[in-house]
C-alpha cells in the first residue's frame, strides 16, 4: 500500500569540523522552528583555502575544519591537541598521537596519516603546491619512522627550533592536518566536496509505520518498491519524525549526480511509503 507523502526537498550546505576528535561532541542541529533558514558565517580571516596541503597565507577558517598539532592557552603555554607528546632534541622530532583522533570524514588519524599529510605540506605529493613555509621545513627533514600507529619520528637534518611551531601550528596557526586518504583520492580541486551536505526535509508528513528509513536512491526516481531495491541506496537512518521540517546529513559518498532520488522506506515490511526526486535546479553543491 501506498502512502501519501507531502514532501518538498532541498540540498544545503552546511560546514562542520572536518577534522575533529571522535570524542568530540557534533551535531547537524534542525534551524529552529522561528525562521525559515539557518545561515552559519565564521571569521576566515586570512586565506579562505581549506586544503592543508596547499595554501600560501595562514587561514584561521582552517582552525574549524582541520586538525593541529598543538595550540596554546591564554597565557601562552603550549598545549595538545592532535599530538599529546612532543619533544625535538638533536636527532630529530618525536610526536605521540591521540588514539581516538578521526577526520570528519572517518578517517582515521594515525601516524601513516600524519607522515602522509607532512608529505603533502611540504609539496612532495604531485598535484600539491604544499603549504606556507614549505620549503622551510623540507629543508630541516630527512626521514620519517613510524615506530608504531600513534607515534611518528621525525630524523632533521639539523636541530632547528623554528620547525615544531610551524608543523604544530600552535605559532600563528601555520600548518594544519586533514584526511591523507580522501586528498588523495580526490586532489586539490575536490577537496571542498568533504564539507557535508544535508538533505532537507520542509512541509514534510506521511503515514506513521515500523522501522521506517530514509533512503538516497540511485535513480532518477523511485515511484515503486522494485526501482528502490534494483537501483542501489544510502541510508540516511531512521526517519526523525512522520511530520514536520528535518535534516539529513549526506556522506562524502552521496554523489548527487548519481543519486538523484529520496525514499521513505519501511524496512520491516520494504514498503516504499513515498518518493521523491532531486530536480537538478535544487541541488547544489559547494
Amino acid at each position: 500500500m501506498r502512502h501519501q507523502l507531502l514532501l518538498r526537498l532541498s540540498i544545503l550546505i552546511g560546514f562542520l569540523l572536518m577534522g575533529a576528535l571522535a570524542w568530540s561532541p557534533a551535531s547537524a542541529a534542525d534551524p529552529p522552528a522561528s525562521v525559515n533558514q539557518l545561515i552559519i558565517a565564521m571569521d576566515g580571516w586570512g586565506s579562505d583555502l581549506i586544503d592543508p596541503w596547499e595554501f600560501a597565507q595562514p587561514g584561521f577558517i582552517a582552525d574549524y575544519l582541520n586538525l593541529r598539532l598543538l595550540t596554546r592557552d591564554e597565557n601562552m603555554k603550549i598545549q595538545p591537541l592532535w599530538a599529546v607528546e612532543w619533544s625535538q632534541n638533536e636527532q630529530g622530532i618525536d610526536l605521540k598521537l591521540h588514539p581516538k583522533a578521526t577526520c570528519q570524514n572517518g578517517e582515521k588519524a594515525d601516524a601513516a596519516m600524519l607522515k602522509k599529510s607532512l608529505e603533502g605540506s611540504m609539496g612532495l605529493i604531485e598535484g600539491f603546491k604544499g603549504a606556507l613555509n614549505a620549503a622551510k621545513v623540507k629543508a630541516a627533514f630527512d626521514t620519517f619512522e613510524i615506530r608504531d600507529s600513534q607515534h611518528l619520528f621525525i630524523k632533521t637534518k639539523s636541530p632547528d627550533p623554528g620547525i615544531v611551531p610551524i608543523i604544530g601550528g600552535h605559532n600563528y596557526h601555520l600548518w594544519w592536518y586533514g584526511p591523507a586518504q580522501y586528498l588523495l583520492k580526490v586532489g586539490h580541486a575536490e577537496y571542498v566536496r568533504l564539507i557535508p551536505t544535508f538533505l532537507r526535509f520542509t512541509d514534510f508528513k506521511t503515514s506513521n509505520g515500523p522501522d521506517v528509513h530514509v533512503y538516497l536512491v540511485a535513480a532518477d526516481d523511485a515511484t515503486d518498491n522494485k526501482s528502490v531495491m534494483n537501483a542501489g541506496f544510502i541510508d540516511l537512518g531512521s526517519i526523525k519524525g512522520n511530520i514536520g521540517d528535518q535534516n539529513y546529513t549526506l556522506g562524502s559518498d552521496a554523489d548527487l549526480s548519481k543519486y538523484r532520488a529520496v525514499s521513505v522506506w519501511c524496512k520491516r515490511f520494504s514498503v516504499n511509503f513515498g518518493a521523491a526526486a532531486l530536480s537538478k535546479d535544487r541541488v547544489a553543491q559547494r
